[in-house]
């Protein structure tokens, strides 16, 4: 016998707890007799018919996942659960209406439901932490706030229209178009979300941050291009269009489409050159990046960008195929653009003796996080009025190239750690150097160099291998004028007339540190001429070695032969000067100079320890000299300076002559202070000395 019919009516529910508050007017029965009859056959419940109208005063749009039909997936429901944070729900009304047999009713006849309402101050994870790639990599999607619209569930769809939100940055961009729906949330649940914005470039940094590439392999330079672009600032405004596609059984076929517009902007990354101007776009996907018509304008020049971490499908046979990133400019640089580029230090400060511009070529792929950088110039156009041999004329070609890579040990798997680099430099065929720098996550915060060689003026065919440790350098040409590169190097030297003081300060400091890292601690030098102190000395060879403050040297040369050591001078210390020399011949200009050097008494001459084992002064053999002298402060008299002669022995067969004293200026200004600078300033000279005579 047929089961009698059973009908339920609720014509006026009221509910309420701590999600939500609303009523509902339901309707149920059971099936009708044939349809009965036909779920008995094939041995199925018979879940009834339902009928039910209604409306939420408010809700919980966090909790929305709790009151889902359970044949809504298991991973729909969980994502709503981690997705949706919080928000507030009203107007809510919904219809259910059909055999629940088949309910969520995938097709409009086989019955009704349907959800609305509008909803404000939601929270919404793109991607919440829960989501992820094979490998556990979060998914870098943005976090929306100050979420609002209205929600639809249409029987097995959800959308939602009218959507509004800000996006993470100082500014919060505020969505212009937004979309979000799944449209078949039974049989193939995918997320697909559309974003579309125009705001402050810095606000789509701040999105951008995440987009490096999200494969385990390229983890290291994603890791890399957000801790850049956390550090980079920006100005201007910049479109940006996001699509994703998030199936949610299977997170790994998760599809990200985005292009972010660029529209004259500035850019500033750390320790490089400012970008103006910049115009271009920047496509990228859930694997990387591709730029396009990229235009800028730094250090003085345009300069074109193109690249990214995406190869197209024309060279690599497939579309978006992931590949290392890569950037490749092109452009212009001016002398005044690389003064006015303080950031690059010693760069800047050698290009205040520079003029014109010359075009050059750069290409950078990252591994492991590092730039790995070659750049070429012909420097055709640019003139370099520096000392030989690094001195041209603008139409003269003097091509420069730089490559940093990688060491080979960086990618063993031993010691995934162990981070080198190794620099090449060319400048011509004058000057070639290579630097190999430690940037082991484990080591100090800033590249450390392990070792190095420079090379100036070495003949076609020889090198100069790298050391195991340290830094060595090898100098050969016809003339080396030292006091002028000295004088080049030296804190405020030259100016430029659109750097301010405070940037030529800062790039003086910079230079320092650079010079000082990369100083070599052993140095050869061989030149026919080497003019050093205003002294010109012939056939000179030299070898020598830098410990932090001390250069100590051996040289030989047609004027000297012996070692002599130089303690470099610090704010306290005028330094000190060592000599033991076999030889020394003096000019008869050195009278003059030791005139001079009595009567301006300057602040920066050393301490004097020298024994010369045979002098010759003005033609004449003077013998052994002994040399033990002092340059200090007047004691009592600002601002004057004394000798003090502790030792001065000469020894000849003829005689031996024994000598102490001092040189001391004694100054009286118009107003009766002492000063040293005073016209009417009068100098003392004091001697004790002794002479045996052996040979009259």
């Amino acid at each position: 016998a047929a089961m009698p019919q059973v009908k339920l009516q609720l014509p006026n529910l009221k509910f309420s707890n701590d999600d939500t508050q609303g009523e509902a007017q339901i309707k149920w029965q059971t099936s009708e007799a044939p349809r009965a009859a036909q779920l008995l056959a094939q041995k199925e419940w018979d879940f009834g018919l339902l009928d039910v109208q209604g409306s939420l005063a408010r809700a919980n749009v966090a909790k929305v996942h709790k009151y889902l039909p359970l044949d809504v997936s298991k991973d729909v429901r969980d994502y709503l659960r981690d997705a949706l944070v919080q928000g507030k729900g009203s107007q809510v009304k919904f219809k259910t209406r059909g055999d629940l047999n088949v309910f969520p009713f995938a097709f409009a006849e086989q019955g009704e439901f349907r959800i609305s309402g509008t909803f404000k101050e939601g929270v919404y994870l793109t991607a919440p932490r829960s989501v992820k790639l094979q490998g556990s990599t979060p998914l870098p999607l943005p976090q929306l706030t100050q979420v609002q619209g209205e929600l639809l569930i249409d029987r097995n769809s959800l959308s939602v229209k009218d959507l509004s939100a800000r996006m993470p940055g100082p500014q919060g961009l505020r969505l212009q178009k937004a979309s979000l729906g799944i449209e078949d949330f039974l049989r193939d649940p995918t997320l697909q979300v559309g974003l579309e914005t125009k705001g402050p470039l810095q606000d789509v940094l701040t999105l951008a941050r995440g987009f490096g590439g999200t494969q385990a392999n390229a983890q290291a330079n994603a890791n890399a291009f957000s801790s850049l672009l956390a550090q980079t600032t920006a100005t201007g405004l910049a479109d940006v269009q996001l699509k994703l596609k998030l199936p949610l059984n299977d997170l790994n076929l998760m599809t990200l489409q985005g292009k972010a517009t660029f529209q004259g902007n500035d850019i500033q990354a750390p320790d490089v050159p400012k970008l103006q101007r910049v115009r271009g776009v920047v496509q990228f996907t859930e694997s990387g990046f591709a730029i396009s018509g990229g235009q800028a304008r730094a250090l003085g020049g345009d300069l074109t960008i193109e690249g990214g971490s995406l190869a197209t499908a024309a060279s690599k046979g497939a579309a978006n195929v992931v590949v290392s990133p890569t950037l490749k400019i092109q452009g212009s640089f001016s002398a005044d653009g690389l003064r006015q580029a303080t950031e690059l230090g010693a760069v800047s400060q050698l290009a205040r003796h520079a003029s014109g511009s010359a075009n050059y070529q750069l290409t950078a792929q990252w591994q492991r996080g590092v730039p790995q950088v070659s750049a070429t110039s012909s420097l055709q156009g640019l003139a370099l009025n520096l000392p030989a041999p690094l001195n041209k004329l603008p139409e003269t070609l003097m091509p420069l190239r730089l490559e940093t890579s990688l060491t080979r040990e960086s990618f063993q798997t031993t010691n995934p750690n162990l981070l080198q680099e190794h620099i090449s430099l060319e400048l011509g065929r004058m000057l070639s150097a290579q630097f190999v720098r430690d940037l082991s996550p484990n080591a100090s915060s800033k590249p450390r160099v392990l070792r190095g060689a420079m090379a100036v003026g070495l003949p076609p065919g020889e090198t100069l291998s790298l050391p195991p440790s340290g830094v060595v350098a090898s100098v050969q040409l016809d003339t080396l004028d030292l006091d002028a590169w000295s004088r080049l190097m030296a804190p405020g030297s030259g100016a430029a007339s659109a750097t301010s003081a405070s940037s030529v300060g800062s790039a003086n400091t910079a230079a320092a540190a650079v010079s000082s890292a990369y100083m070599p601690s052993n140095l050869s030098i061989r030149a026919r001429e080497v003019l050093v102190g205003g002294r010109l000395l012939h056939r000179v060879v030299a070898g020598g070695s830098h410990d932090q403050e001390i250069w100590r040297l051996n040289v030989d040369a047609t004027e000297l032969s012996g070692y002599v050591e130089y303690r470099q001078p610090t704010s306290s210390n005028p330094g000190r000067v060592y000599a033991r020399l076999a030889r020394l011949v003096l000019p008869p200009s050195t009278a003059k100079d030791v005139e001079t050097l009595l009567e301006e008494q300057p602040a920066s001459v050393p301490a004097l320890d020298i024994v010369v084992d045979d002098l010759e002064l003005r033609g004449r053999k003077l013998g052994r000299v002994e040399i033990d002298a002092v340059n200090r402060n007047t004691e009592g008299l600002s601002g004057a300076r004394e000798w003090r002669l502790n030792r001065f022995n000469v020894t000849m067969p003829e005689a031996v002559f024994t000598a102490t004293g001092q040189w001391s200026q004694l100054s009286t200004g118009a107003s009766g202070a002492n000063t040293a600078n005073a016209a009417n300033s009068k100098r003392r000279t004091s001697m004790n000395f002794k002479l045996d005579i052996a040979d009259s």
